[in-house]
């Protein structure tokens, strides 16, 4: 036996870096716990990416892996990508903010040695004890060079992060859970565009843009915390922070997307939201929304490059809404090659004015022409008899209903 463990403390470091590579978190920790030989090359691997739940206790897995590795900077130099979310607590009720402070300030003491960083995703709800206010400061900093990818809630100054990381590639704006989507006003929604608005106006002054992109979690629980889907954990198979795996809403803002990336915008947007090793899972196809918020500026067949190939990369979206500006002036021709790019599987397509900064649905004051009516139900009877269309004067149309007034509209009326 001594013999044979003096051969395997021969083996180069550099081998025990390539056997670490290729091996699951269960062996790297019986490997990095057997010799000081096999520690590091297999502790390099085993906290290269972490994922984080929050309770209201340390008494789990990975609220002892939090504290493990805010009392052990070492093991912070390895992680290259982290991600939080908040576990679905079973009373409803927030976590205490003397719990609540202890946890951030963790999460602060990770973050400063985490000098490999390369992703970062922070999911935490920030209507309660100050979770972005305690975070922040680390957020807009530079102190992580080699941060290229982050996933951040409606709530954080998303210029200040994009003028602290010019080197970013991708950039996640992550939404709430429309609880009540009946109503007309969304303001998460209104947030975002708020954000959107403030990246839009200095965007020749940055020295670069990273890919943006907005989504938002269906929710199927009782209780929710916005953002967050049903949490569970499971010994063998690690979190499944996300039970529900799809997305309820994919939003893409084209002029923002940065021309070295047009080509391959959407798949490296996939590249990013799909990460089995985080427990983070998502899917471009399961998509349920699709929404476009275009400025005037985009090139016409631009749009509809992007909107052909979201109705591809999207196969499970029921509804696409194309938000568009004041002036933007579509032919006819442009909305039947929407209608085509979505008629396959989709059972609504809608029009309509951006949103105002509150939120709000917006529609055309002046009607519709008689003839574009006419021309729309002729398209619609050829190419999509099936397909509800919305238009964005607060008009909808189907083949059981003919044309009528949408009830949004309506109640803007009544303001």
């Amino acid at each position: 036996m001594t013999y044979n463990k003096a051969s395997c403390l021969k083996l180069p470091v550099e081998l025990v870096r390539e056997i670490s590579s290729l091996c699951d978190r269960g062996p790297l920790a019986s490997l990095a716990a057997t010799h000081s030989h096999f520690r590091s090359p297999a502790q390099e691997f085993l906290y290269e990416e972490v994922a984080v739940k929050i309770g209201d206790n340390f008494g789990t897995r990975t609220m002892k892996l939090l504290k493990t590795l805010a009392e052990n900077p070492e093991l912070c130099g390895w992680i290259k990508s982290f991600g939080v979310v908040h576990e679905k607590l079973e009373d409803g009720m927030p976590l205490k903010k003397e719990h609540s402070q202890s946890v951030i300030d963790m999460l602060r003491t990770i973050l400063q040695n985490a000098q490999r960083l390369r992703e970062l995703r922070v999911l935490l709800y920030t209507e309660e004890n100050d979770w972005v206010r305690g975070l922040e400061d680390i957020f807009y900093s530079s102190m992580h060079p080699h941060l290229r990818a982050m996933y951040f809630p409606l709530g954080v100054d998303y210029l200040q992060i994009i003028r602290a990381h010019p080197e970013m590639a991708m950039l996640g704006m992550f939404i709430p859970h429309k609880c009540e989507p009946e109503k007309r006003i969304d303001p998460y929604v209104g947030q975002l565009l708020r954000e959107v608005k403030k990246i839009t106006y200095v965007v020749d002054s940055l020295p670069s843009m990273p890919i943006i992109f907005a989504f938002r979690n269906e929710d199927s629980s009782d209780y929710f915390i916005p953002g967050y889907g049903t949490a569970d954990e499971d010994e063998d198979d690690g979190l499944e922070v996300l039970s529900d795996d799809f997305v309820e809403e994919f939003i893409v803002f084209p002029w923002l997307v940065p021309h070295h990336a047009k080509d391959i915008f959407l798949d490296q947007v996939q590249d990013f939201m799909i990460r089995d090793t985080l427990y983070m899972k998502k899917d471009l196809e399961t998509v349920q929304r699709v929404s476009i918020f275009d400025d005037q500026s985009l090139e016409a067949d631009c749009l509809r490059s992007l909107s052909h190939e979201l109705s591809a990369f999207c196969p499970g979206a029921y509804c696409a809404q194309f938000h568009l500006q004041h002036k933007y002036d579509m032919e006819h021709s442009e909305v039947e090659q929407f209608l085509k790019d979505w008629s396959t599987n989709a059972t609504e397509v809608h029009f309509k004015m951006w949103p105002d900064m509150d939120g709000k649905t917006r529609f055309f004051a002046e009607p519709l022409s008689d003839r574009v009516r006419a021309k729309l139900v002729e398209s619609l009877g050829t190419i999509c008899p099936n397909l509800f269309l919305g238009t964005i004067d607060g008009y909808g149309f189907s083949k059981t209903d003919g044309w009528f007034r949408l009830s949004v509209a309506e109640a803007d009326e009544d303001m």
